[in-house]
């Protein structure tokens, strides 16, 4: 045999082997499962890029071995319906309903995904349930840290002043100077009413390079450690 027929032998093994391992069920539906995880981790974070290349290569190759044997299309479609419903679940605020509603698309999908008599076999059930626990779970995880990340004041920047407690250096009459993180700021007196040095005062607005403040309470001045500093003294 010549050296050319023995390469396009050699492809041609490879390539049918390829196939044979692409057309397995099993394959073709954690393929399928990784191709929707990945593209959940370009969704909550967009501009990674990777997990959108690995998601859609792993889907592509997932139905492709899908075309292989007979499948239930409706049911891949709400495997992927499952994991929109996961990434749903960390925008709004469904206290988890929308995982639950992931967790049963992702199971019936599973169940139905390829019929009772595909060559290849099924799709083991105990494997179903593994992975759809286990996706609920991760899901639900990921959803509650970015619900509560989403929640946290910001400590930077405009919104990062909102809140907080500094003092009138001089009378804010409605006019003044007040100190607060640690820089001296333009002040205006909420509503106008006159604020005497030394008094805490809480920062309710920002335009600029100046800030709106009203008078502290004696519990936001405690919780802040910010004392009333007395006329004339230096800060």
């Amino acid at each position: 045999m010549s050296p050319l027929l023995f390469l396009v032998s050699l492809q041609a093994e490879m390539g049918s082997g390829f196939l044979d391992w692409l057309g397995q069920p099993i394959v073709a539906y954690l393929l399928l499962v990784l191709g929707g995880w990945a593209l959940f981790f370009e969704l909550a974070a967009p501009g990674l890029t990777i997990p959108a290349l690995v998601g859609g290569v792993a889907i592509g190759l997932g139905l492709w071995g899908m075309v292989l044997q007979p499948t239930n299309w409706a049911g891949a479609l709400m495997v992927l319906i499952a994991f929109l419903c996961f990434y749903a679940d960390i925008i709004v605020k469904s206290l988890g309903l929308l995982t639950i509603v992931g967790v049963i698309a992702f199971i019936l999908g599973s169940f139905s995904l390829f019929p009772d008599n595909a060559p290849a076999g099924d799709v083991p059930i105990w494997l179903t349930y593994l992975l759809a626990f286990g996706l609920a779970g991760f899901f639900y995880w990921v959803g509650k840290f970015v619900r509560g990340t989403r929640g946290m004041k910001s400590t930077t920047g405009r919104e990062g002043l909102m809140g907080t407690v500094g003092i009138a250096r001089g009378d804010v009459s409605p006019y003044g100077v007040v100190f607060a993180a640690g820089e001296l700021w333009q002040a205006t007196a909420l509503g106008g009413e006159m604020i005497v040095a030394g008094t805490p005062v809480v920062i309710q607005q920002v335009d600029g390079l100046r800030i709106t403040v009203r008078p502290a309470s004696a519990e936001e001045a405690e919780n802040a450690g910010v004392a009333v500093v007395k006329p004339g003294a230096s800060i």
